[in-house]
């Protein structure tokens, strides 16, 4: 094989290897978010909210909402600012950011979901959303990596039937 296809297979085998990771998150972001909706609940209290902006290599702008909340369990105070299960949510304008912060005011009481056997696991959204939306991004990587390596590895074995004539 020649570099460039043994280079795109290695593209492709990233692919794969992403998405695979991907849809692994993914079903751990909704297990951990299932499992989460049948623990007990505390008040809690919503101590700051702020917007973290983040600007990638390309110039692009995202904006992550943060809220930071506290809540007793047993007697303990603890502090988290995990939403729900499956990474943070983020957006690309500030607005949105902004309008996401509407339902968290500092100092309005929240409902914490907090793990028992571990109080200092707690969400504020049980929704398995992010979990699901991960698998679906895996899945696509997953197929676009097997895409490329069928596709590349045919034309190999096309281009080869041609190599003598």
């Amino acid at each position: 094989m020649e570099k460039s296809t043994l280079g795109s297979l290695l593209i492709a085998l990233v692919m794969l290897l992403a998405g695979i990771g991907l849809i692994m998150l993914g079903r751990n972001a909704s297990k951990k978010a299932k499992a989460s909706q049948s623990w007990p609940t505390t008040q809690g209290v919503v101590v700051a909210v702020s917007i973290k902006a983040t600007t990638d290599n390309d110039g692009n702008d995202t904006y992550t909402p943060i809220v930071r909340y506290r809540y007793e369990v047993n007697g303990k105070t603890y502090e988290s600012q995990r939403l729900a299960f499956g990474g943070q949510t983020s957006f690309s304008n500030n607005f949105e950011a902004e309008d996401f912060l509407k339902s968290y005011q500092e100092n309005a009481p929240v409902t914490v979901y907090y793990n028992p056997a571990n109080p200092s696991e707690a969400v504020l959204d049980t929704s398995t959303s992010s979990g699901r939306s991960l698998i679906f991004l895996g899945g696509f990587f997953v197929f676009i990596g097997l895409a490329l390596s069928v596709g590349y590895v045919a034309f190999w074995h096309w281009a080869r039937r041609f190599e003598g004539t």
